[in-house]
C-alpha cells in the first residue's frame, strides 16, 4: 500500500482547532507575525493528527512562549520526517502524548540527520531486534550506521528511583516530628534493603541524632526550615535526585527528604540496553536525552563515559549527551560527543559530531 505524505493527508482538510488568537494567548503574546503564523500551523497540525486535547495536555492549564516555540519546533521536525515509510509507527506511539514514549527525541534525531544526509531510515532489522534509526553518508562512511535515540532507559532509571524516594521521604516526615528528615541513599536499594530501611525509620527515637544505616543510607535530623539538599546530601556524589514529602500533622508541618546517587550501575544498565539494540558488527551511535534529569550533561557524562573501555560495549561508537533539543530557548542547548576508545566497526568520528552539531540547532 503506498504511504502518502501525512501531513498532507491530514492537516489542511481539516478545520482549525486554535484560532491564531488562542494561540497568540497561550504564547502570552510575546510571538512575532511570523512565528505565530507558524506556531497556529503547528498547534493545528498536531490537533488535526492527535486531537485538540493531545494538544492542550502539554501545556497542564498553563500559558507559555516556550511551550509554543517547542511544539512549533517539533511540527517542523515532524514534516521533515513524516514522508519517510515507517514514520505512520511513529505517529502510533506519539498519540500517547506530545512528550511521552520517547517519540519527540527520535523524530528530531531523524529530523537532524534528514538535513544532513537523504539516507535515512526508520525502525530497521537488527537480527530479531528493531533499531531506532539508521543513515548513511558516503563521501565519509559507505555503510549504514545505526542509532539509538532514547529517553526510554533513562526514564526507567528516575521512575525506580522516584519509587525508592517517594516511600523514603513519606516515611521520614512521619517518624520525624518537628523536624526535617533526611536521607541520603548512596546506590539504588532492593525492595529487602527498602524495608529494612523503612522499618529502621519507623523506630527512630523521639529526639534523633544523624546516622548511618548499613553501608547505604545517611540519615540526618535537620530544623524544618532546611533546603532539601545540602547538607546530609553532600555525602552522596552527583548526579544526585531528589523527593520531599510535606504533611499536615496534628503538631505542625512534617517535612522528609529523601536523595540518591545516580551510581555506575545505573549508567551501565542504560548504556547496555540501548546497545542490544544495536548490530553486533556495524558502526552505532546512541543520542541519550538528558532534558528531564537532574545533572544534565556535565554530571551524566562520567558515569556514561566509564562504560565506553576498550573491552566494554563495542557495539557503540560514540554516545551524543543532548539537553533541551530543540528547545528554541536561552543559550544553545548542551550536547557532548563521547567516544569510544575501541569499536568493533571504526567510523570517523566526525559524523557524530557532525549529528551533535545539527541536533544543537
Amino acid at each position: 500500500m503506498e504511504c502518502r505524505p501525512l501531513r498532507e493527508h491530514y492537516h489542511w482538510r481539516m478545520a482549525k482547532s486554535f484560532s491564531r488568537d488562542e494561540v497568540n494567548d497561550l504564547g502570552l503574546n510575546q510571538l512575532s507575525q511570523d512565528r505565530l503564523a507558524n506556531a497556529e500551523d503547528a498547534l493545528n497540525g498536531f490537533a488535526s493528527l492527535f486531537g485538540k486535547k493531545w494538544v492542550s495536555s502539554y501545556f497542564g492549564g498553563s500559558k507559555a512562549t516556550i511551550f509554543v516555540l517547542r511544539l512549533t519546533a517539533a511540527w517542523q521536525d515532524w514534516k521533515t520526517v513524516s514522508s519517510l515509510p515507517h514514520a505512520a509507527e511513529l505517529l502510533e506511539k506519539w498519540k500517547v502524548g506530545f512528550t511521552n514514549a520517547g517519540v519527540l527525541l527520535e523524530v528530531q534525531v531523524a529530523a537532524s540527520l534528514l538535513r544532513i544526509t537523504p539516507d535515512v531510515e526508520l525502525f530497521p532489522p537488527v537480527g530479531t531486534r528493531v533499531a531506532d534509526l539508521r543513515f548513511r553518508m558516503a563521501s565519509a562512511y559507505p555503510g549504514w550506521i545505526y542509532v539509538e535515540a532514547s529517553q526510554r532507559q533513562l526514564s526507567d532509571v528516575l521512575e525506580r528511583a522516584e519509587s525508592i524516594l517517594g516511600k523514603v521521604a513519606n516515611a521520614l516526615a512521619v517518624a520525624v516530628q518537628g523536624l526535617h528528615g533526611k536521607v541520603a541513599l548512596r546506590r539504588f536499594l532492593d525492595d529487602k534493603e527498602l524495608d529494612e530501611l523503612i522499618a529502621w525509620i519507623n523506630n527512630l527515637p523521639t529526639n534523633p541524632s544523624n546516622a548511618e544505616f548499613k553501608d547505604y543510607a545517611y540519615f540526618a535530623a535537620d530544623p524544618l526550615e532546611t533546603l532539601g539538599s545540602g547538607g546530609v546530601f553532600e555525602l552522596i556524589a552527583d548526579p544526585k535526585l531528589y523527593c520531599m514529602t510535606l504533611k499536615a500533622g496534628a503538631g505542625g508541618l512534617q517535612r522528609g527528604t529523601a536523595g540518591i546517587q545516580v551510581n555506575d550501575e545505573a549508567a551501565e544498565r542504560i548504556v547496555r540496553a540501548e546497545a542490544a539494540q544495536l548490530p553486533k558488527s556495524g558502526p552505532g551511535i546512541i543520542v541519550l536525552d538528558l532534558s528531564g534529569v537532574t545533572g544534565g550533561v556535565k554530571k551524566w557524562a562520567a558515569l556514561i563515559e566509564k562504560r565506553l573501555q576498550s573491552n566494554l560495549n563495542r557495539r557503540i561508537n560514540a554516545v551524543i549527551l543532548a539537553t533541551d533539543i530543540r528547545s528554541t530557548k536561552g543559550p544553545e542547548p548542551g550536547t557532548r560527543v563521547l567516544v569510544h576508545p575501541n569499536p568493533r566497526t571504526p567510523i570517523p568520528i566526525e559524523i557524530a559530531h557532525q549529528l551533535e552539531e545539527e541536533l544543537d540547532k
